[in-house]
C-alpha cells in the first residue's frame, strides 16, 4: 500500500509503531512530527496546506504549538478518527484528493481502500472460511 501526497501536509503525533507504519504508506509532500518532538522549525507552516493530528498520542505542548501555528497561517487541521495506520492513510488520501478533477465522482473507492480490500480477500482465502455444519439453521428461540 502506498500513496503519494500532493498537498503540503504535516502529520503530528502517534505512537512510534503507528508512525513507522504510516510513513511506509505515505510519501510526497509530507512531514512527520513525532509525539515527543517538542522542537521543530516554525518555517514548516509557511507552505503547509493541511495538518493531521493523531489525538490519541500527542502531548499538550506539541498540540498547542501546532494549533497556534495553524491558526496564524490559516492552515486546515484534521484529526484522525482511528488508531489504525491503514485507515488513517486512507483518510489522508481521501482528503488529499478532494476537490481535484481526477476524483470527480463521489463514492469512488480510493487506491488504498482497494489494496486493503484485496489484502483482506486474500487473507480470507488463505484461512478458509468456516461454514456452519450441515443442517444448521441458526438459533431457535
Amino acid at each position: 500500500m502506498h500513496y503519494n501526497v500532493r498537498k503540503q501536509t504535516i502529520i503530528v503525533g502517534g505512537h512510534d509503531t503507528w508512525l513507522k507504519a504510516i510513513m511506509r504508506m505515505l510519501s510526497g509532500n509530507i512531514r512527520f512530527i513525532g509525539r515527543e518532538q517538542v522542537s521543530f522549525d516554525k518555517a514548516l507552516f509557511r507552505k503547509t496546506e493541511t495538518i493531521w493530528i493523531q489525538p490519541n498520542s500527542v502531548s499538550h505542548k506539541i498540540y498547542y504549538r501546532i494549533i497556534n501555528g495553524a491558526r496564524a497561517h490559516g492552515i486546515t487541521v484534521f484529526y484522525f478518527s482511528n488508531a489504525s495506520a491503514v485507515k488513517c492513510a486512507i483518510q489522508v488520501e481521501e482528503k488529499d484528493k478532494q476537490g481535484r478533477e481526477y476524483n470527480g465522482k463521489q463514492g469512488k473507492v480510493s487506491q488504498l481502500q482497494k489494496q486493503v480490500q484485496n489484502d483482506e480477500a486474500q487473507q480470507g482465502r488463505r484461512r478458509g472460511k468456516r461454514r456452519p455444519p450441515q443442517g444448521f439453521r441458526g438459533s431457535q428461540a
